[in-house]
């Protein structure tokens, strides 16, 4: 309702007749640009006073950034720090491990060393 009553007759009137050709009031349009003195050229001035230039539209595909390549270097020379963490950290849980086997092995010894002493004396 706001729409149509009231929206749309102040927009009709205020902004939309601008742009009727019959108006003295009309606004200026966009010029459109010049065309560079060497038409072979793909690139358009668009202003005589400012260096500002328009081209058609690339499509070709550029290569790959170097920095990429830079990026994947960096990524390699981390790795190895990451994998001697890992190694000193399965290093040392390999030593306890071996450590807790030990101490169960002697005190396994230990214990039939010492059972089979108290049955020679029976």
């Amino acid at each position: 309702m706001f729409y149509n009553n009231v929206y749309l007759p102040e927009l009709t009137v205020k902004y939309i007749m601008k742009f009727s050709p019959n108006i003295s009031e009309s606004p200026p349009l966009s010029p459109l640009p010049r065309l560079n003195a060497n038409p072979m050229s793909p690139y358009r001035r668009v202003s005589q006073r400012f260096p500002l230039y328009i081209s058609p539209l690339k499509t070709a595909n550029f290569p790959p950034s170097p920095l990429a390549g830079y990026r994947m270097a960096k990524l390699c020379e981390n790795s190895p720090t990451k994998r001697q963490c890992t190694d000193t950290m399965n290093r040392k849980i390999r030593d306890i491990v071996s450590e807790r086997q030990s101490i169960e092995s002697n005190g396994a010894l230990n214990n039939s060393n010492g059972s089979a002493a108290d049955n020679s004396n029976d």
